[in-house]
């Protein structure tokens, strides 16, 4: 967008905005501005990075990826499962995705 014909963000500072809505409003092209993402978990998330808007966007779809993954791994087997046919990197990945929600 040029330069003084950025839109505003319609959430205030302090205020924190659901990780679905906030996508949306980046793939839309709203600026991040003063925008802060709750992540859940009292974790929260900004585009204060060296990469701005794009980066915070792309930060954004990966949580959103993990955390599905995370809800479709809870059925799989373990690594200890002779079932399992994942590596135990990804194993240990998920394990901790897991952990963390």
């Amino acid at each position: 967008m040029p330069e003084g014909n950025a839109m505003e963000c319609p959430v205030k500072h302090n205020e924190a905005i659901a990780l679905d809505e906030a996508i949306e409003r980046l793939e839309a092209g709203h600026p991040a501005g003063e925008m802060t993402v709750d992540l859940g978990h009292g974790r929260f998330a900004r585009a204060d990075g060296p990469h701005g808007d794009k980066g915070l966007l792309q930060r954004l779809r990966g949580h959103r990826l993990l955390m599905a993954m995370a809800e479709d791994v809870a059925g799989l087997p373990g690594p200890g499962d002779d079932a399992a046919s994942m590596s135990d990197e990804v194993s240990e990945l998920l394990d901790a995705v897991k952990k963390a929600r």
